[in-house]
């Protein structure tokens, strides 16, 4: 029987590397938490969530659809939309190459997957894309009953006036 859920990494940027790195321990997901609970400054009264189907180019489309007009419009949209969760849907490892380099990204959000090499969320020519303001508590691959293609679920714990939140 075909294993539905599967465990997969997160991603931050590792300023002192200079790279996305997947390899996390408890202290930074601690550490937000209590920064959170800490700082009254900081507690979250509004939750933004975005949902985008960016529209892959695998096709051979790639002359309608203008990626490379396309792509950084989208990229504008997201900066602008300043959301705490944004799901992507039929990002390809060209979108999310350019996403992962914007500086906005590499400095407010946590991402499902920034490995080509690895790939886990990004499986076939395109796949899903989650980015969250807040440390994901586990992140998880589904796979769809009857499609060769999975989905993401996320789970994070918020901290909303010092009590947490998941």
């Amino acid at each position: 029987m075909e294993q539905l859920w599967a465990q997969v990494s997160w991603w931050h940027w590792d300023t002192k590397e200079e790279s996305w790195s997947d390899a996390h321990s408890e202290d930074l997901y601690d550490a937000y938490l209590e920064e959170m609970r800490g700082d009254n400054n900081k507690a979250l009264d509004k939750l933004t969530l975005l949902s985008y189907n960016v529209l892959h180019d695998k096709l051979g489309r790639n002359h309608i659809l203008r990626p490379d007009l396309r792509y950084r419009r989208i990229l504008d949209m997201l900066e602008r939309a300043e959301a705490d969760f944004i799901g992507l849907n039929e990002v390809d490892t060209e979108l999310q190459q350019e996403l992962l380099k914007e500086k906005w990204v590499r400095e407010r959000y946590y991402v499902s997957d920034a490995s080509v090499e690895v790939a886990e969320t990004l499986e076939g020519p395109w796949g899903n894309l989650l980015l969250s303001r807040f440390p994901y508590h586990s992140l998880y691959t589904v796979a769809m009953t009857g499609s060769p293609r999975k989905t993401i679920v996320g789970a994070a714990d918020l901290c909303v006036y010092g009590i947490t939140v998941s």
